[in-house]
């Protein structure tokens, strides 16, 4: 064991070729030397070595040092070669050999039978059960499967692979799974743009990745700029309606799929501060239950309101409060506006995913919270992958450790194979 030990330590030194293992035992009852070559039992740990290599790496270098120069039978050298090209391809992610690769692969794991009489198939036909378990993820069966590929990848320590795949395949996996559904003629009009795409990018790929909406991230700005825009022009109208008011606000947020959380407090806000500007009195008692709608507004200027002496001025400032407010600030005073002002803090990168559901390009078939948070991990995936990609001399990228972007990926893994019970079910609790 110490003469393998040194010889091992030799070959991490450097000193690659061994020639010959001698090992003599000298008996000293008999007086007798011993002398044996003992490579063979050496080559049996390389080729333990190399299938534990294989399983954990999805590699082939130690194998393909210990069968150098060796005579194979058909069903081994068969084996080997199905090993050695999973391994090219998962390496080198050619996600279009993969499916061959993944084949092959479980072909010969199936039927590799040994030759009784040859001590290279005996020796791999007791180690083949190893593979077959550390393999049973993404060969149980003659197909590929996606998100078995990807957790095999991660538990590999395979990330960027699974980086790569989960970001190119994932979009596919939904589409082809009924994670999402569109009506004949937005199915013809993605068809139509998929056959004029030039880099001919798969069809669920293009709609999750490329594909336009009229509605984007903007819309929310947009929407917050119409509604600052009129609420401060409706102080100025001396015959103010609020349901007249309202249809021409609506007019303008509805093509945005922009809409007022909380309509009726809005009314009561305006036709409250429109008949103060006509009868300012009840500003004279700022306490008053009669001013609750707009207390936020009263509270923000107290003291300066109390030390103005008369109501009408008081009315005026209030107005003038509101004509100078910042835009991001009415949210504070006013009711919030729809188009997910939390969807887009909640989901800040899948925001254009919503506004495509909201516009009709597509349905979803599970619910709307668990298809936001896939996609959003998936965008933030997908920024993460464009990062790494583009080699910035800058640190970007969300992720510090290899081991938090693995268990990341493997938390996105969990949550579609959570919906695909949903789908499967139709229990969203399960």
């Amino acid at each position: 064991m110490m003469i393998l030990d040194v010889t091992r330590l030799l070959e991490y030194s450097g000193i690659k070729e061994i020639d010959r293992l001698i090992y003599t035992n000298y008996d000293t009852k008999n007086g007798i030397c011993n002398v044996e070559e003992v490579k063979d039992i050496y080559e049996l740990f390389q080729l333990i070595a190399g299938v534990e290599e294989f399983v954990s790496f999805g590699s082939v270098k130690a194998l393909d040092e210990y069968y150098k120069g060796k005579n194979l039978s058909t069903a081994l050298k068969r084996l080997i070669d199905a090993m050695r090209n999973f391994a090219d391809e998962i390496k080198l992610c050619h996600y279009g050999q993969l499916k061959t690769a993944i084949v092959k692969l479980h072909d010969a794991v199936r039927d590799f039978k040994p030759d009784s009489n040859d001590p290279q198939d005996l020796l791999m036909a007791r180690l083949i059960d190893r593979i077959r378990e550390d393999y049973k993820l993404i060969i149980p069966e003659r197909r590929r499967n996606d998100l078995s590929i990807i957790r095999w990848c991660v538990q590999n320590d395979y990330i960027q692979q699974a980086l790569t795949l989960y970001v190119e395949r994932i979009p596919e996996y939904l589409g082809k799974n009924g994670f999402l559904t569109q009506a004949p003629e937005k199915s013809k009009e993605l068809d139509e743009a998929v056959k004029n795409d030039k880099m001919h990018r798969e069809r669920w790929f293009y709609l999750l990745n490329e594909y336009k909406s009229r509605i984007d991230r903007s819309s929310l700005d947009k929407g917050l700029n119409h509604f600052c825009g009129e609420l401060k022009k409706a102080f100025r109208n001396k015959k103010f309606s609020y349901d007249e008011w309202l249809a021409n606000l609506s007019a303008k947020l509805e093509p945005l799929n922009v809409s007022c959380t909380d309509e009726p407090l809005l009314r009561s806000q305006l036709e409250l501060i429109i008949a103060l500007r006509k009868n300012p009195a009840p500003l004279l008692e700022l306490s008053s239950s009669a001013l609750e709608p707009i207390r936020a507004i009263i509270d923000k200027l107290m003291p300066e309101l109390q030390d103005l002496p008369k109501a009408y001025i008081r009315a005026n400032r209030i107005v003038e409060f509101i004509s100078e407010m910042p835009n991001e600030e009415i949210n504070d005073y006013f009711p919030e506006l729809k188009f997910a002002r939390d969807v887009a803090e909640k989901y800040p990168n899948a925001v254009r995913i919503y506004a495509m559901i909201c516009e009709g390009i597509f349905t979803v078939t599970i619910p709307m919270e668990n298809f936001m948070r896939i996609m959003e991990r998936y965008y933030r995936l997908k920024i993460e992958r464009n990062d790494s990609n583009h080699a910035h001399a800058e640190l970007k990228g969300e992720f510090r450790t290899a081991q938090k972007l693995g268990e990341f990926i493997d938390e996105g893994i969990e949550e579609i194979e959570a919906a695909e019970n949903i789908l499967r079910t139709g229990d969203s609790n399960g």
